[in-house]
């Protein structure tokens, strides 16, 4: 019996200790995980093609990010354009089906700015992001550390593998006139891209649709800073 009640208490020590670390740790992680800030800063401009197939129509995303510049271009495969976001580093301009959406502003500009980084993770800490970790919660069949970012615009969770260190799921859960809308994305199979790690399988699930996005990265191609105008 006293052997049981040690094992017990070990059992809880080691699952307590494996995710006793800050969110500032649980970042600094997974940023060391994907290859280290050195490798990342050697990283100019990133570049992927992205293929989808979600409600019978077939989409192709193009996504570019320099610094903090980025955008974005959605396109239904013998449609056209679906979507363009531009991001001039300051501001971000979006066009949905041809007409501009209301513009994004306050906490919501600086979440979306920090968001379309290569490497968000970077930009919070340097903002210095408030964040909780939540404890460990099984994804799947991996152990992950559950980490919630208090001082962004809408409710943001993350989900580090307590093995690797790498991100595995996102949940972010924004209000819309429908009520609440929550959108999980989840990341695997990580490759390396000039020395840093990219997910090459990513997964988009809400309430409305399911989309399974697989990305092509291309680094380093000398993107022009005209490509992020906002016009």
């Amino acid at each position: 019996m006293k052997k049981t009640i040690t094992t017990f208490f070990a059992a809880i020590l080691i699952a307590t200790s494996s995710f006793a670390q800050t969110g500032e740790e649980v970042l600094e992680k997974y940023i060391t995980a994907i290859g280290g800030r050195d490798a990342i800063a050697k990283i100019n401009d990133l570049s992927s093609k992205m293929t989808a197939e979600v409600q019978g129509m077939s989409l192709e995303i193009i996504a570019k990010k320099k610094g903090n510049k980025s955008s974005q271009v959605t396109t239904v495969v013998g449609m056209g354009e679906m979507s363009r976001s531009t991001s001039d580093g300051v501001n971000v301009s979006v066009v949905s089906q041809g007409q501009p959406a209301p513009a994004i502003e306050g906490d919501m500009l600086k979440l979306t700015l920090m968001q379309n980084a290569i490497v968000p993770e970077i930009e919070f800490l340097k903002a210095k992001v408030k964040m909780t970790v939540l404890g460990s919660e099984k994804v799947g069949d991996i152990d992950a550390v559950k980490v919630e970012m208090d001082g962004v615009a809408i409710k943001w969770v993350d989900f580090y593998d307590l093995a690797t260190g790498l991100k595995i799921k996102n949940v972010m859960t924004s209000t819309t006139p429908m009520g609440e809308l929550e959108m999980v994305t989840s990341f695997s199979d990580y490759k390396s891209i000039n020395g840093v790690l990219m997910p090459m399988k990513i997964s988009n699930k809400n309430s409305m649709f399911e989309m399974d996005i697989t990305p092509l990265y291309e680094a380093n191609k000398g993107i022009e800073d005209s490509e992020f105008e906002i016009k």
